[in-house]
């Protein structure tokens, strides 16, 4: 022991009561020792206090708890593992760092990735407690917020983030292992009931979980209000300044059995082309331009558009993901052309830049294809290039031909629903969002803009932008009859509130409508107008929602106008996007054999990958029942060692399996109490000891408290006339003389501590060991 403040080791193994002497360690969790001490008069009892330092086995102890039992001249230590000690280390936020992805220029916010080393440096580097550590196994880079916080919480971070990494510390060493790294099998057998005195195996299906719903991050995207109807074949040059959510006007059924022919992923995935055209639109992309770009790009071993590591499992979440990184990348503020290929390379041109940035607008395919792809800006530049790299865009143009394709001039204006007043002026209740006046409503949010009777007067309705109707129908007592019409970029333009019988609305479902034809008359004391690029009903189940399902009508009509409805979409507004669609993830064999089991979401928005999310989602998922073997062992000559791997086997039973060691109970010096090891058990993290660890000193010292009354119960007039003698030794002797009586003392100590037992055993009753286990 090293007393506090002291750096002279001193021997304490004459003060222990060693049969209470216990050794605990659990796999990420507790590391601890608790024994209770003898005042035998040793100068070094009274130096036994919190932050006292111990030495066993190589490793360090520092004392958290110091009970002292004045009656029993005893006190009970709980004393945890020096790594804990990392918890003094802290690391505070930096409160001027910004999370940005600057990937084709996009400054848009996104968590960063560490690796591991990255995060044991942030706190170990350089730290003046003497933390080193050591990383055995590879480990890949993940996204991790909020880097702060103490030592243990970077431990936390580290567990959270990689499940199947083990934290085994080697006195201030921190160690790091992947679980492969950790476990080792060193051929040791328990036999029962040679080895055990007993076996007991646990299997729980209640912790069964095999589905669950992985829901990624969102992000701001600006989407086009400025038409994007008409989609342009004219030329190269003009195909690709349309926007990326174009109509090209082809045959549908044409093209969509063309691509289930010809597409290599739609047949070796099993496809539903329809459904996956509608995914496309629904994301805001031109279907009939990602078809015909798959089949320029195609790539077997390569996701949908030849694009990234995927595909994921889910063809339709995948092309959701590349519809969001198309408008992602279309819409950034800068054109950052890519200028080299794999093929040769030529040199970056800044007027030519500069050109293109004025000519291929936000939210245009050729601002994506400049940027995705090499051979557009060789096509476009000019270079003559070679058959292997090709001209994408004219693959493009010729095969949205060849499916009936051509120049569509839908229209794309925008207008007012009461000409006359035009935009006129609003109150605060009327406007779209949360507003001072809209408290009244669920959420206190309103998802469209109120045109009232007295501030834009009329009873004409007119069309504010052009499209199909889709939807004419009785939406209820407060909405009454409403008219949907949807223009060819999939853009959902909803009248409602204002039509109190059907016949006051006069199109019909399948009518085209331009900008400024009147579609009804007004009869009630307002029109409510929504907007939004989801379909219906879904756009209803989310009125009350501020989830970007809906639009701002207001701007969406100001920036519409200010663009003048021309198809070079400069007229924009902002929608929150997932970065990928929220996917189930299932274990497929285990709801064969348990049936489905599901989960609760796993929701973490630092997610930004479908594919990192999937990775940590296979770790939340609890296939099969946990299965906990717990054994006693005869006596304590086995020592339990960490991150063993075991056999176990019951010959009676023909049961035997091999399994890993994840905590163990160790008695070293008490010869009747039985070592307990328990296997196999679902591991803990870092996060649980943080929670549990108070609670784990107020039960270890209610069982040091035990024992020690058991020891004086059954020592009852013994143990106190041994205290009587003590006392009266130390009162009568010499330091000198009292320093060659303590052995005599431990020994007497031990013999009475025999005794009671022998003559227990006689009785038939409980052996003093027996009470204190």
């Amino acid at each position: 022991m090293t007393p506090h403040k002291e750096d002279v080791k001193e021997p304490i193994n004459k003060i222990i009561l060693w049969p209470t002497f216990h050794a605990q360690w659990e796999s990420n969790s507790t590391y601890q020792i608790t024994f209770t001490a003898l005042d035998i008069g040793s100068e070094l009892y009274d130096e036994l206090d919190v932050e006292s330092h111990f030495f066993l086995d190589g490793q360090e102890y520092v004392a958290k708890s110091c009970v002292e039992n004045i009656d029993s001249n005893t006190k009970e230590v709980l004393a945890w593992h020096i790594y804990n000690e990392i918890n003094r280390l802290y690391v505070r936020s930096d409160l001027s760092e910004t999370k940005i992805n600057s990937s084709n220029n996009n400054q848009q916010e996104q968590t960063p990735s560490y690796s591991v080393e990255d995060v044991l440096k942030k706190w170990l580097g350089n730290n003046q407690l003497g933390f080193t550590y050591e990383i055995h196994g590879n480990f890949e880079k993940k996204q991790i917020e909020g880097l702060s916080g103490t030592g243990k919480d970077m431990l936390s971070k580290i567990v959270d983030a990689w499940p199947n990494i083990i934290v085994f510390p080697d006195n201030k060493k921190i160690r790091i292992y992947d679980e492969s790294e950790f476990f080792k099998d060193e051929g040791r057998v328990l036999d029962f009931p040679h080895d055990l005195k007993s076996l007991k195996t646990t299997r729980d299906s209640r912790t069964i979980i095999n589905q669950i719903r992985c829901v990624g991050g969102k992000h701001s995207i600006d989407i086009s209000t400025g038409g994007g109807s008409g989609g342009n074949l004219d030329s190269v040059e003009a195909f690709a300044k349309s926007a990326i959510n174009a109509d090209f006007a082809v045959n549908k059924d044409q093209m969509c059995q063309d691509f289930a022919n010809r597409s290599q992923k739609a047949r070796a995935r099993g496809v539903d082309v329809y459904r996956l055209y509608d995914t496309i639109k629904k994301a805001g992309v031109s279907p009939e331009w990602f078809f015909a770009y798959e089949l320029q790009e195609q790539n077997s071993n390569m996701g949908w558009l030849n694009h990234w590591s995927y595909p994921h499992g889910d063809p339709y979440n995948d092309a959701t993901v590349v519809c969001n990184w198309i408008k992602q990348t279309a819409y950034t503020d800068y054109l950052s052309p890519a200028w080299s290929a794999a093929e040769g390379s030529i040199g970056r041109n800044p007027t030519l830049e500069a050109q293109w940035n004025q000519e291929f607008g936000k939210g245009t395919i050729g601002r994506l294809y400049l940027q995705a792809t090499a051979a557009a800006v060789w096509e476009l530049s000019g270079q003559s290039g070679n058959s292997y790299i090709g001209k994408p865009m004219s693959g493009c143009v010729n095969q949205i031909k060849a499916w009936g394709g051509h120049t569509n001039s839908g229209g794309g204006s925008w207008g007012w629903p009461f000409p006359d007043t035009g935009e006129g002026k609003f109150t605060g209740g009327q406007l779209f969002g949360v507003q001072p006046g809209g408290e009244f409503r669920t959420n206190g949010f309103h998802d469209g803009l109120d045109f009232g009777s007295v501030d834009h007067p009329g009873t004409d309705v007119h069309a504010i932008h052009g499209g199909k109707v889709t939807v004419k129908a009785w939406g209820g007592s407060e909405v009454k009859w409403y008219v949907v019409i949807t223009d060819d970029s999939g853009l959902n333009v909803e009248y409602q509130e204002a039509f109190s019988s059907q016949g006051n609305i006069i199109v019909n479902v399948g009518d085209s409508v331009t900008t400024g034809q009147v579609i009804g008359h007004r009869d009630t004391d307002h029109l409510h107008v929504g907007i939004t690029r989801h379909s219906f009903p879904e756009a209803f189940n989310h009125a009350f929602l501020n989830d970007g399902t809906w639009l701002d009508p207001q701007q969406t009509i100001r920036s519409g106008i200010a663009a003048g409805g021309s198809s070079d979409n400069s007229g924009t507004t902002s929608e929150e996007v997932y970065y990928f669609e929220p996917f189930i993830l299932e274990d497929e064999e285990s709801i064969k054999e348990w049936g489905l089991q599901p989960g609760p979401d796993f929701v973490d928005e630092s997610f930004t990958d479908a594919e990192a999310m999937r990775k940590v989602g296979l770790t939340k998922l609890k296939p099969n029942p946990d299965l906990t073997i717990e054994t006693t062992l005869k006596g304590n000559d086995f020592k339990p060692k960490q991150g063993e791997i075991v056999r176990v086997q019951a010959r009676s039973k023909k049961y035997a399996g091999s399994w890993r060691v994840v905590a163990y109970d160790y008695y070293p010096r008490a010869a009747n109490q039985d070592t307990s090891v328990t296997l196999n058990k679902t591991k803990q993290t870092i996060l649980d000891y943080q929670a549990q660890r108070t609670n784990q000193i107020q039960i270890a010292l209610s069982e040091q408290t035990t024992r020690l009354k058991g020891m004086a119960n059954s020592l009852d007039k013994q143990s106190q006339s041994l205290t009587q003698v003590i006392n009266d030794s130390k009162e009568n002797t010499t330091d000198k003389q009292w320093k060659d009586l303590q052995p005599k003392v431990q020994e007497l100590i031990n013999e009475k501590i025999k005794e009671m037992n022998d003559e227990s055993k006689k009785d038939g009753g409980e052996t003093n060991s027996d009470k204190q286990s």
